[in-house]
């Protein structure tokens, strides 16, 4: 018999005693002894496995067993090729008696044991002793042994270490292979999912998705754990733990049956950031996360928080995400002076801009704003566009800016992204580190931040071929999209980039002198906290399915709400409806071409036909191509023929085709 020291035990503070036991442990039969027929089981322990588990809760007839497991190595691997005993352990889970928490990355050598018996007496352990056959039957181990009635100041530090172990290090196990099998009925369709399970990663999806979701999954686990979301300084930025002193922002992840091809590409990918990779795991900080997306992607990290809906920002630069989305203030005053500030950007085009149209310009520039401002709550329209079975890349638009060199779009850009990102970003990514990887990996990087990309030829956007079908082929609400912007000197791309984006022109050229580009970046730089305030009130309100085409009117209305709360007046420039339908430089092409007297038009068969005597095929496709997709127009030799008909066209130039007196215009009606 091993050494056996008894006594009781009194608590000065409290005057509780307990029975109090020092012992040598080393035999099976003291395992059984202490765990047999216990009703409840709360476990740290560095080893265990899953027969001792297994054995705990049939054999020794346990109700409920919750364990962390410390050991760094992955679980998952003591049931490889062990699908059967793995279907166990999750029937177990789904029937609450078993929680398994595992601590990836982390060393956890605490073995503790808090058990509790029927009537509501507990054993308090605290041992050198693993949860496992060896640990109590193949080894010599001390143990402290304390029996209580379970309302004693012991029973109260047992439980608060248990829970601190849990809370600090623990990540719940199976959690992913439970909600994968919640509506599965069939038992053949349950064991290949099983199956799939134990291999270690889901074949159903890429590495870099299941990296990047795993990823976000940690710093938003960060977030709800940590950040005080509503102290007083909510305005400015989030709050975090105690004035963000001693907050661990270190995590890890399994990288276990990942390629190893992957894992060097990884590993080359992760140089200078907070990210190390060694053998089968991998650690990081919640910055190391943005440093490695901004790298591989060119995007930082935004995403929605789980658990409050709101908005937050990780980017490489800073420690601590922050919360974007803050309650708009009561003082109307606040709000009219941020929104001042972006109509003072705007209005630029009247101080240092030359163009014929300044109030289409300043529209189109406001258009741009409202999209980038709507671009992280894309993956909700999404959701519910995708439950509606409507086509997700026909109505979810892609960005497209175009005009002359010195149009002001890609600092426009610049200005919008800045905004939404509280100035930490301050630039896109240039169309030269850009290639058909880059837009087809973005179907991986799982952040709502959108991808903008300046200077591009519309020809490299035609050879982005992922573009046409990318949300309706691959998007899922497992992973988000992020929104993507384009900006271009090129006109109008080919129909299917148009039938797909929002394209706006900004027909203007600036006046590059010393202080007007001074000017233009005092701008820019300003702080503004338009956003903070229109994302909170984005996600107060519902995506809804209009009897309209416009995705942003959401967003539109948002503006208007901000603006009412300003007591300010709207400018006569804002786009109450899509800039690039109200003002819309096609359109004013068109119609001046009708004014001039270039074309004649005759209605043949339901369609619309506009000859140009004296243009050539090429000078053709310039107008063909200023005018809507959903008006189905195609070159015919000197024609330009409208599929929609006359009726739709006279909609769209706003122009009564049959009350012009040029020499050239006619309307007949041909029936052959």
């Amino acid at each position: 018999m091993g050494y056996v020291f008894e006594t009781k035990v009194k608590f000065g503070d409290t005057g509780d005693v307990v029975d109090y036991r020092r012992e040598q442990i080393g035999r099976l039969d003291k395992f059984r002894e202490y765990f047999d027929g216990a009703e409840e089981v709360f476990a740290v322990t560095y080893s265990d496995s899953p027969e001792t588990l297994l054995k705990m809760l049939g054999e020794f007839e346990i109700g409920r067993l919750e364990v962390v497991v410390g050991n760094v190595e992955d679980y998952r691997e003591q049931l490889t090729d062990k699908p059967a005993r793995a279907d166990r352990l999750e029937r177990l889970r789904s029937d609450g008696r078993l929680v398994i928490y595992t601590c990836p990355g982390w060393g956890v050598h605490t073995k503790l044991y808090l058990i509790k018996h029927g009537g509501g007496d507990w054993t308090l352990i605290d041992t050198s002793a693993n949860l496992s056959k060896t640990g109590w039957g193949h080894q010599t181990n001390m143990a402290t042994v304390y029996e209580t009635d379970g309302s004693t100041v012991i029973d109260e530090e047992f439980h608060e270490s248990y829970v601190l172990h849990r809370d600090t290090y623990g990540e719940e196990f199976m959690q992913d292979l439970s909600e994968r099998l919640e509506d599965v009925e069939d038992e053949e369709e349950r064991e290949q999912i099983i199956d799939s399970w134990v291999d270690g990663r889901s074949t159903a999806k890429s590495e870099s998705e299941e990296l990047n979701e795993r990823f976000m999954d940690e710093v938003d686990q960060f977030v709800s754990h940590e950040l005080v979301k509503d102290g007083e300084d909510a305005d400015k930025t989030i709050a975090i733990g105690d004035e963000g002193g001693g907050v661990d922002t270190e995590f890890g992840i399994s990288l276990r049956n990942f390629d190893s091809g992957f894992k060097k590409d990884l590993i080359d990918a992760s140089r200078e950031t907070d990210i190390t990779v060694t053998d089968n795991t991998l650690r990081s900080t919640v910055r190391g996360v943005s440093q490695y997306f901004e790298r591989q992607y060119g995007i930082p990290s935004m995403w929605f928080n789980d658990e409050t809906g709101d908005l937050f920002l990780q980017t490489g630069d800073s420690e601590f995400p922050t919360r974007m989305s803050l309650p708009v203030p009561e003082s109307s005053d606040a709000i009219n002076r941020e929104l001042a500030k972006l109509e003072e950007y705007i209005e630029t085009v009247d101080e240092y801009g030359e163009t014929n149209a300044p109030e289409a310009v300043k529209a189109h520039l406001f258009e741009g704003l409202i999209w980038v401002f709507w671009a992280p709550f894309i993956n909700k329209y999404a959701s519910v566009y995708r439950m509606a079975d409507m086509n997700l890349d026909k109505n979810l638009p892609y960005l497209y800016i175009h005009g002359e060199s010195d149009a002001g779009k890609g600092t426009f850009l610049e200005f919008a992204l800045q905004k939404i990102s509280n100035g930490s970003v301050t630039a896109s990514e240039d169309a030269d580190k850009v290639g058909a990887k880059s837009i087809q990996q973005l179907q991986y990087t799982n952040t709502v931040f959108p991808y903008a990309v300046d200077d591009i030829p519309k020809r490299d956007i035609h050879r982005y071929t992922t573009l046409r079908n990318m949300w309706n082929n691959n998007w899922s609400s497992d992973c988000d999209f992020p929104a993507t912007a384009f900006v271009s000197n090129d006109k109008r791309p080919k129909k299917w980039v148009r039938n797909r984006s929002k394209v706006l022109h900004f027909d203007v050229v600036f006046r590059s002198t010393k202080q007007s580009e001074a000017a233009v970046a005092k701008l820019k730089r300003r702080d503004n906290m338009t956003f903070n305030w229109f994302s909170t009130l984005m996600i107060e309100s519902e995506v809804s399915i209009g009897d309209h085409d416009d995705t942003l009117r959401n967003a539109r209305n948002t503006f208007v709400e901000l603006y009412r709360r300003a007591n300010r007046e709207l400018p006569v420039y804002f786009p109450r409806e899509p800039a690039d339908k109200v003002y819309s430089t096609g359109r004013r092409r068109w119609r001046n071409a009708w004014e001039d007297s270039l074309f004649e038009v005759e209605e043949r068969r339901g369609e619309l036909v506009c000859t140009f005597p004296e243009l050539e095929r090429p000078e053709l496709y310039r107008y063909e191509k200023t005018i809507p997709t959903r008006l189905r127009a195609n070159v015919e030799g000197n024609r330009v023929v409208i599929g929609a008909g006359r009726e739709a066209f006279e909609d769209w130039l706003e122009e009564d085709l049959t009350q012009h007196s040029g020499l050239r215009a006619h309307v007949t009606e041909l029936f052959g």
